[in-house]
């Protein structure tokens, strides 16, 4: 093979791993799969060193499909986030009163030495 041929045969390759990218970031968006969609997109820009204008549209269209998500997301992820430190909290307040009550020794009675009110 002539330096030439192997020179053609890389850029074609080349050019087909950009075009597969391209071809991935469609059909997982048309799934709705955005998040890979824009995996697959950057993995094309990297490859191809840009976006064409089109892909860079759809780029903005399918961050903006995910936006909404994103807050939800954020929501649940805060509010996992408080239920776990309010469990720790307790967990610890448990703990806490229970070594207190181990020193204090036990309960009295009705019937021992403590002073009747």
């Amino acid at each position: 093979m002539l330096l030439w041929d192997a020179h053609v045969a890389r850029e074609a390759s080349h050019e087909a791993r950009i075009e597969a990218a391209f071809d991935q970031a469609e059909a997982h968006a048309d799934a709705g799969h955005f998040e890979q969609a824009l995996e697959w997109l950057s993995e094309a820009e990297d490859l191809a060193g840009g976006l064409p204008d089109g892909y860079i549209e759809l780029r903005e269209a399918w961050i903006s499909f995910l936006a909404p998500l994103a807050v939800v997301v954020r929501a649940i992820a805060a509010t996992t986030r408080r239920s776990h430190v309010g469990a720790e909290r307790h967990r610890a307040i448990r703990s806490q009163s229970a070594g207190a009550s181990a020193l204090r020794g036990p309960a009295p009675t009705s019937g021992s030495n403590c002073p009747q009110a």
